[in-house]
């Protein structure tokens, strides 16, 4: 087998990240888009000397458990890639996934993992999308998402099915705005052009929305008062409500929808969005989880391993704009949020306010230094919860944390083999894993929430 070789293969399962696992002759070949049970033609584009990568060039059998696909430009969007899946399987696959990760890289007892918990809704569930403008090959503007595998092209969307049908009619306006306008939209081979990104936001629980447009700053002055005309005439025939439109300047070369400066072209620069009793501001940047209903689940779920206790102290690592933190704070003592990003703490203190809650405290710092000022002070904590990001905790923090030594650690983690890595560490330290609880906040795709349930020994 050689790069660039067309090859048969058999699809065995799936890997963390959502690709197909087939083992010819008992070598490995990662496959994009395949599917346990299918018989593949596939070119190898990449090989190593224990394993290789392959594209499909044609489906020969299907999976027994494949189904139709939920939109018209699956499988080239590169946004929910386990659309043919069945609901059910996608959960069996995602628990399955997670036990292997506590398994092979933490070298864990996987008894401790409970059933996972379905996300209460299957569409429309993301509060927060980000939607790219490029050229098609008739060279007119496009309005989408990445294609698969090519970061540099654009699958036009008309309806997507993880938006709500009032975002997909704001994502339609700005998509035909930009082709009647015919402003020239940003390329980021030669850097040139204006349109770059599309950010919708909402409320799920509060119907409230934001739309925030990123360009370049080449041609301001050209179409901002056309544009808030038009959005105006679109929404009010639509009956569509949007809180908050804003205009965002990104001369960077990176590719990311985040910019230097943002304006207020009408409303205000945030929204608000409902989690059971607690209301929060959501700003432009900060974080927020992107499945609103899965939030609830996930936030009840921590509340349950916190446990009440008035006299509690609770530790919120990464607390981004204080969701987890306010939403325990009513069974605490007192609870302090740590964050490293300015206008996560601004609107964590905002969110403490808007609800009444005058036992949480928020601080804006790195978290190592953090933990590190609090192993220095001989400061204790009795229930530490920490949702680091993706690359999960480093070795320093994992020390720093035990030491500190809380009673009681729940982690909280959006990728399964971080986390097998970080709790293999923490039980080296005196930690025994009571539970680990898989929730799916992300249907149709490979990514799946955990939350970790530690108990100090010593």
């Amino acid at each position: 087998m050689n790069k660039g070789e067309t090859v048969i293969l058999k699809i065995e399962k799936l890997d963390a990240t959502g690709k197909g696992i087939a083992k010819p002759e008992g070598f490995v070949v990662f496959v994009q888009g395949g599917l346990p049970g299918q018989k593949l033609k596939v070119r190898i584009e990449k090989k190593k000397l224990n394993y290789a990568e392959g594209t499909v060039l044609e489906v020969l059998e299907r999976s027994g458990m494949e189904t139709k696909p939920l939109c018209s430009v699956f499988p080239r969007c590169g946004g929910c890639t386990w659309q043919t899946l069945p609901y059910k399987e996608q959960l069996r696959i995602k628990e399955e996934l997670a036990k292997e990760m506590l398994l092979h890289i933490g070298k864990l007892d996987a008894s401790s993992m409970l059933p996972i918990i379905a996300s209460p809704s299957e569409r429309h569930y993301r509060n927060k999308m980000e939607f790219s403008f490029s050229l098609n090959e008739n060279n007119e503007p496009v309005l989408g998402l990445h294609e698969r595998g090519f970061f540099s092209r654009v699958v036009e969307i008309k309806d997507c099915v993880l938006l709500s049908p009032e975002s997909n009619k704001i994502l339609a306006f700005f998509s035909r705005f930009a082709k009647e306008f015919n402003l020239p939209v940003y390329d980021p081979r030669t850097h040139q052009g204006l349109f770059r990104h599309l950010i919708i936001r909402e409320g799920k629980n509060t119907g409230e929305r934001m739309v925030n447009l990123v360009t370049t700053s080449s041609n301001l002055i050209a179409w901002p008062d056309d544009l808030i005309h038009q959005f105006a005439s679109f929404t009010g025939r639509e009956g569509i409500e949007v809180h908050s439109l804003l205009h965002t300047v990104n001369d960077k070369v990176s590719d990311i929808a985040f910019g230097e400066k943002t304006n207020i072209l009408k409303g205000r620069n945030y929204i608000t969005e409902r989690i059971d009793n607690l209301l929060f501001k959501v700003s432009p940047y900060s974080f927020f989880q992107t499945n609103s209903g899965g939030t609830a689940v996930l936030y009840r779920k921590i509340k349950e391993l916190a446990g009440p206790g008035k006299e509690k102290s609770v530790m919120d690592l990464y607390c981004g704009a204080g969701g987890i933190g306010l939403y325990v704070a009513g069974e605490a003592r007192k609870v302090i949020g740590v964050d490293s990003f300015p206008q996560a703490i601004e609107d964590a203190n905002e969110n403490a306010g808007l609800n009444g809650i005058t036992n949480a405290g928020f601080f804006l710092e790195e978290a190592k230094d953090f933990v590190a000022q609090m192993v220095r002070m001989k400061e204790s904590i009795d229930v530490m919860i920490a949702d680091p990001p993706r690359e999960g905790l480093s070795p320093v923090i994992i020390k720093g944390i035990s030491l500190i030594s809380p009673g009681k650690i729940i982690y909280v983690s959006c990728n399964p083999a971080t986390m097998a890595r970080d709790l293999a560490a923490f039980a080296g330290f005196g930690y025994k894993i009571n539970s680990i609880q898989p929730v799916d906040l992300f249907p149709h795709t490979p990514h799946i929430e955990c939350v970790a349930d530690l108990e100090n020994t010593n």
